[in-house]
This record gives structure tokens, C-alpha cells and sequence, in this order.
């Protein structure tokens, strides 16, 4: 239920129903990923980066946890561990435009232009 209202917008109410979820199942990965996009969308990088590096412990090949903590690292003027989280998102799935994006905003910001191109 709470992803699905996360899904829709309705963010108190899945913050809520993912809370629950998480106090029935911990280790419940896709809860944990949810609900750091939820505090991400909220302006909550650092407590994000904490669900997503949870969710990791359990899944160390969760994409969508890796680029969530990507986005979290990069918006926590984090850019060189961001590039990390990115390219092992890219490892498992070449084909994701947002975070070659992503990932060449990080590359800029360090000064590797010629690979932030590449990444555009």
C-alpha cells in the first residue's frame, strides 16, 4: 500500500504504511528502497542514503537502490561516491538514460568533461 501511495503522490500516508511494513519485515528491500525515495522526494538525502544503504546490505544488486543512493550521495555535494553508486547501477543495466545523465552532472562537477560528454 505504501508504494502504491508513493506512487500517487500521497506521501504522508506512505510514509506511514512503509513504517509499518518496515517494523513486519526489516530486511524487506523494496520496502527499504521505497522509503528512501520517499524521504528523497521529502529533502531528506542523508536519512535516504541510510534506507538505501540498508536495502544494499540485504541486495547488493538492487539498481534501484544504488541509483537512489547515487542521488542521495550527489545531492549531498557527494559527487565522486555518487560516480560509484552509478556505475555499478550501469553495470547490471546499461540502458538506463536517467543515470548516464545522473552520472555525467557528477562527472562535471569533478572536472572529467570529456567523460561527462560521454555520458550525456
Amino acid at each position: 500500500m505504501g508504494i502504491v501511495l508513493l506512487e500517487k503522490g500521497q506521501l504522508e500516508k506512505a510514509a506511514e504504511y512503509l513504517k509499518q511494513c518496515l517494523q513486519i519485515q526489516p530486511k524487506y528491500v523494496l520496502g527499504l528502497v521505497s522509503m528512501g525515495n520517499l524521504l528523497f522526494e521529502t529533502g531528506h538525502s542523508k536519512t535516504a542514503a541510510k534506507y538505501h544503504q540498508q536495502a544494499l546490505k540485504y541486495n547488493p544488486k538492487e539498481i534501484q537502490a544504488l541509483i537512489g543512493l547515487g542521488n542521495a550521495l550527489y545531492d549531498l555535494g557527494q559527487p565522486k561516491e555518487a560516480i560509484d553508486y552509478y556505475n555499478k547501477a550501469l553495470e547490471i543495466d546499461q540502458n538506463l538514460g536517467d543515470v548516464h545523465y545522473n552520472l555525467g552532472n557528477a562527472l562535471y562537477l569533478i572536472n572529467e568533461t570529456d567523460n561527462a560528454i560521454e555520458h550525456y
